[in-house]
C-alpha cells in the first residue's frame, strides 16, 4: 500500500511540474486504475504466498506432531524447545525448559553424556542406543541427533525410535545360539568357543570336568521323554547349583554336560567332585535317585594340548560310568518297582505271590538253580512296565473296556524295553516280554504261538493267571483254587501250553 501511494503522489507531482495542459483528469484516472490492478496482483500473490505457508505449517505440523516417533528441538545446552504428542505420553514429565538427560535413563546416561559431546563437535548426524524409563520398565530407542545453525546459533533435533522389540529379538537369537533349550545351560558350540578362550597361559591352569547322567534311556523307555527332559534339567540344576555364575556350565550333548573352570589346581577339582559326589544323594526324579559319572583332568603346562585334556576328562567320565552301570541299573529297578508298589500295594501283594508259585512250580519241576533264579526274577519284575499306566486305568473298579485293555497292554513293552535298557537283565527281557503271549497265537504283544513262547514266559503265564483267579479283583470275586484249576484245565490249548498245564495243576493240588 505504501508502493501504490507513492506512485500515485508521483504521478500528481509530475503533472503538476510540468503543467501538462493536455493530461486530462481521465488521464490521471487510468493511470489511478492501473496502479489498482497492480496492487490487487500483488495482493492475490500476498494471498498465495500465505495459503503456501500456511500448508507448509500445517505440515510440519502433521509431520512435527503426529509423526510415530518422539521428535525433540534443543537449544545448544540441550535445553528441550520443542517436543511432539509422543514424547508427553513416554516421557510424562517432559516440560519446555527440561533438560534431556532428566529424561533418560540412569544407565544410559553415560551415553547420552558422550552423544552431547560429540554433538557439539559434528555438523552431521550423529545415532546411539539409549534406554528411557517407560512406565516403569526400561525401553531401547534409536537416538537419531541432527545440528541446526540458525542466525549464528547452534541447535538440536533428535528423534526417538523405540526399538524394543528388535534389541528382544536380538537378544534372544543370541541366547539361543548359544544356550540349550532344554537346560538353560551354555550349548557346545558356547563350550568350545569359550574352550578356545581359555586355551591361553594366564588363564592356567585349567581344568574340564565332564559328567554323564546314567539311566537315561531307562527313564525315557519307562516313563516317556517328558520324564527324561526332566531327568535332564534337574541334572542340568544340580551341576550349576556347584559352580559361580562366572564359571562355564554346559550341556556337552545327549545325556553329558561340561564344566570349564580357569585358574584351579588339582587339588580344587579334587575337592569339587567329592562335594559333587557326596551331594549327587539328595537328586530324585519320579522317586527314583539320578546317578551321574564325573571325570575331570587340568591343563598346567602352555605346551600341553586342550583337546588331549578334554579327551582325558572323558575317559575318567566313562571309565567311572562303566564302574557304576550295573549297580546304578539295579537300584533304578528297585527304584521303579518301589515306586509302583508304593502306587499300587495290591500289584506289589501279587508280586510276591507270583514269585512264591514260580519257586514252588520250579523246584516241582527240579529245573536247576540258575533256571529257577532267571524264572523268579521274571515273577518279580514282569509287570514293572506298569508304572508307565495310569493309576487310574489299573485301578477301575470294572472290566476294562477295549480302549482301555489296550493301553494295559503296552505294559509288557514298556518292561521290555526297561530291562533291556539295563543291560544286567538279558535273561529276564524276553520272558517279560512274551508273559501274555497264548499257546493259540491269540495273545500279545507279538502273537506267537506254542514252542516259539520262551518257557519262563509259559511258566510265568501260568503262575500269573491263577494267583489273579483266586484273588480278589475291584470287578471280581476270587474263585476257589478247585475253581481256579478247572479254568486252566479249561484253557489248555489255548491260553496254556497243555504239558505245563497238566503239571502246574498238579504241583497246586500238591500244595493244598
Amino acid at each position: 500500500m505504501d508502493r501504490m501511494r507513492e506512485r500515485i503522489l508521483e504521478t500528481l507531482d509530475q503533472h503538476k511540474r510540468l503543467n501538462l495542459k493536455d493530461k486530462t483528469r481521465e488521464d490521471i484516472v487510468e493511470n489511478l486504475l492501473q496502479y489498482h490492478e497492480e496492487l490487487i496482483f500483488q495482493n492475490e500473490e500476498l494471498k498465495s504466498s500465505y495459503t503456501a505457508l500456511e500448508t507448509i505449517q500445517k505440515k510440519y505440523e502433521v509431520l512435527f506432531d503426529k509423526a510415530p516417533m518422539m521428535y525433540l528441538y534443543l537449544d545448544d545446552q540441550f535445553i528441550i524447545l520443542e517436543y511432539n504428542h509422543l514424547c508427553k505420553k513416554y516421557m510424562p514429565t517432559i516440560n519446555k525448559g527440561s533438560k534431556l538427560q532428566d529424561m533418560i535413563h540412569p544407565e544410559s546416561q553415560d551415553t547420552l553424556y558422550f552423544h552431547m559431546r560429540k554433538l557439539e563437535k559434528k555438523d552431521s548426524e550423529l545415532v546411539d542406543q539409549i534406554m528411557l524409563p517407560v512406565g516403569g520398565h526400561k525401553r531401547y530407542y534409536k537416538l537419531t541427533s541432527h545440528p541446526l545453525i540458525l542466525k549464528g546459533r547452534r541447535y538440536y533435533q533428535c528423534t526417538f525410535a523405540d526399538i524394543t522389540d528388535e534389541i528382544i529379538q536380538k537378544k534372544r537369537i543370541e541366547y539361543m545360539s548359544f544356550h540349550d533349550t532344554l537346560t538353560g545351560l551354555y550349548n557346545r558350540r558356547y563350550f568350545n568357543e569359550e574352550l578356545n578362550r581359555v586355551d591361553h597361559k594366564k588363564h592356567l591352569p585349567v581344568a574340564i570336568i565332564m559328567a554323564d547322567v546314567n539311566g537315561l534311556k531307562i527313564m525315557n523307555d519307562t516313563f516317556g521323554h517328558a520324564m527324561g527332559d526332566q531327568l535332564l534339567r534337574a541334572a542340568g540344576k544340580f551341576i550349576k547349583e556347584h559352580f559361580r555364575e562366572d564359571e562355564i556350565v554346559a550341556r556337552y550333548g545327549g545325556d553329558e554336560f561340561a564344566v570349564i573352570l580357569n585358574k584351579v589346581d588339582k587339588a580344587t577339582v579334587e575337592m569339587i567332585l567329592k562335594r559333587l559326589q557326596s551331594q549327587e544323594s539328595t537328586l530324585k526324579v519320579n522317586g527314583i535317585h539320578l546317578s551321574i559319572a564325573f571325570g575331570a583332568a587340568v591343563k598346567e603346562h602352555e605346551d600341553e594340548s586342550i583337546l588331549d585334556v578334554l579327551k582325558l576328562s572323558e575317559d575318567r567320565m566313562y571309565q567311572k560310568k562303566l564302574l557304576m552301570n550295573e549297580n546304578y541299573h539295579q537300584n533304578v529297578i528297585k527304584g521303579i518297582l518301589s515306586t509302583l508298589h508304593e502306587k499300587h500295594p495290591r500289584e506289589e501283594e501279587h508280586v510276591k505271590r507270583v514269585r512264591e508259585h514260580i519257586i514252588g512250580f520250579t523246584s516241582f519241576l527240579d529245573y536247576d538253580h540258575n533256571q529257577r533264579i532267571a524264572y523268579e526274577t521274571a515273577g518279580l519284575v514282569h509287570d514293572i512296565g506298569k508304572i508307565a499306566i495310569d493309576y487310574a486305568i489299573l485301578e477301575l473298579p470294572r472290566r476294562l473296556t477295549v480302549f482301555e485293555h489296550d493301553i494295559i497292554k503296552k505294559h509288557v513293552d514298556v518292561g521290555y524295553r526297561v530291562l533291556k535298557s539295563c543291560g544286567s537283565f538279558s535273561e529276564v527281557q524276553d520272558i517279560v516280554l512274551c508273559h501274555h503271549e497264548r499257546y493259540d497265537g491269540l495273545g500279545y504283544p507279538r502273537g506267537i504261538a506254542g514252542e516259539a513262547i520262551p518257557l519262563g514266559a509259559r511258566i510265568l503265564n501260568l503262575c500269573d493267571s491263577y494267583d489273579a483267579m483266586i484273588s480278589n479283583r475291584p470287578y471280581k470275586e476270587a474263585m476257589l483254587p478247585d475253581e481256579a484249576i478247572d479254568e486252566i484245565r479249561r484253557c489248555t490249548y489255548t491260553q496254556f501250553d497243555p504239558k505245563l498245564a497238566d503239571l502246574f495243576i498238579d504241583y497246586i493240588k500238591s500244595t493244598l
